[in-house]
C-alpha cells in the first residue's frame, strides 16, 4: 500500500490539502494535524520518503507555516517536529 501511495505522490497530495485547510476552523486544524501524522508515519516506515516529501513541497509548506506570525498552537509544534525529522 505504501508503495502505491508513493507512486501516486501522496506527499504532494497532502501538501495540496494542507494549503487549502483553514486552521482557524477546529475540524480543519485537526485535518492538518492528521495529515502531518500521516507524513510522520510514512517516514518512520520508509526513511527514503523524506527526500520525496521535501521534493513534493512539504519542506516549503512547513517553513511557510512556521514563519507565520500566529500564536503558538499544537500544529505549529508538530510542524517543527516534522521539520526536525526531515
Amino acid at each position: 500500500m505504501i508503495e502505491a501511495l508513493r507512486k501516486q505522490q501522496v506527499c504532494a497530495l497532502l501538501v495540496q490539502n494542507l494549503e487549502r485547510l483553514n486552521e482557524e476552523v477546529k475540524e480543519e486544524a485537526d485535518g492538518v494535524h492528521n495529515s502531518l501524522a500521516i507524513v510522520e508515519n510514512l517516514t518512520e516506515m520508509h526513511s527514503d520518503i523524506v527526500r520525496e516529501a521535501a521534493e513534493q513541497g512539504l519542506l516549503a509548506w512547513l517553513l511557510k507555516r512556521l514563519k507565520q506570525k500566529s500564536p503558538f498552537d499544537p500544529n505549529k509544534l508538530y510542524c517543527s517536529e516534522i521539520l526536525s525529522i526531515l
